[in-house]
């Protein structure tokens, strides 16, 4: 289909296209290999009549491809592959159709991913039922839409890349009243209201709780002296290395094992395909940043 025939989608929700050039210079020495996804201009004037000025006197409209569109353009390209969508023309999957594209760019800014997220999420009712047609995790959904209830002037902090999509979550999860406040102190915007948290204090145990140690008594083996412990009357064997130690002419040396942290994190492996569900690409940069710091 000749390119001059087909009118970019005026609802389409992004302001600009971070890596157009890389792509049309593909496109350019490849070809445009995935087809534009087109609807006649009467449908789409049809669903909104308001951006006839902005289809002027293109026949079709892209419904799905505004960036390779763009992209063909820039390489010169006098025709495109296209597939013509006339299902788009029910008005139950129009919308839906751009909207889950546009989320699945990677250029898609966090807020308004976020927004058209919530728009998805009015058709579908559910978190649960959005991420299954998208194919995302629920908790990504989740994540995103939390961006929403930041104060605009936090928003804007976002936008302009002051604050990491990360620090922007955590402080939409608390009051705007704060957030103000967080907005009045400036970068790096911080809860102000956030407390560092008490150690933890294990209690010592009383001497009526402490175990009935004996003291170590030192049996002669060969050449050297080997250290036996018994706790409770109970005694150990002679052939446990972490609690013996060789003696020649020197007094004897008793040495202990560490007690063992219980590990209350999965394996390293299963965290990590966790977090890939969970986790943007740059939430997941800002973890490993941190993490190094």
């Amino acid at each position: 289909m000749p390119v001059n025939g087909i009118a970019h989608n005026p609802r389409n929700p992004r302001d600009h296209y971070d890596d157009i050039e890389e792509l049309a210079e593909s496109i350019h020495e490849y070809g445009l290999l995935q087809p534009l996804g087109v609807v006649r201009y009467e449908i789409f004037l049809g669903r909104y009549p308001e951006f006839e000025s902005e289809i002027g006197s293109a026949h079709w409209v892209v419904i799905q491809g505004n960036r390779r569109l763009t992209a063909a353009r820039r390489a010169d390209l006098a025709e495109v592959p296209v597939v013509i969508q006339e299902r788009l023309g029910r008005e139950d999957v129009f919308d839906e159709s751009t909207l889950i594209e546009n989320v699945h760019r990677t250029d898609l800014p966090p807020l308004r991913e976020a927004a058209l997220l919530r728009e998805l999420l009015d058709k579908y009712g559910s978190q649960r039922k959005l991420a299954g047609k998208i194919k995302k995790s629920q908790g990504y959904i989740s994540q995103r839409l939390s961006l929403l209830d930041l104060v605009p002037e936090m928003q804007d902090a976002l936008a302009r890349g002051e604050i990491t999509v990360v620090q922007a979550r955590n402080l939409a999860g608390i009051p705007l009243e704060r957030q103000r406040r967080a907005v009045e102190a400036g970068p790096p915007y911080e809860d102000p209201d956030a407390s560092i948290p008490e150690p933890v204090v294990t209690p010592v145990a009383s001497e009526s709780q402490m175990p009935d140690v004996e003291a170590p008594s030192v049996e002669p083996v060969g050449d050297y002296a080997v250290i036996t412990h018994s706790v409770n009357g109970s005694s150990h064997g002679t052939d446990v290395p972490d609690e013996a130690a060789a003696v020649s002419d020197g007094p004897a040396v008793v040495s202990t094992r560490p007690p063992q942290p219980k590990r209350k994190l999965p394996a390293p492996s299963e965290l990590a395909a966790r977090l890939a569900q969970e986790y943007t690409t740059e939430e997941r940069n800002e973890l490993v940043r941190l993490l190094q710091a």
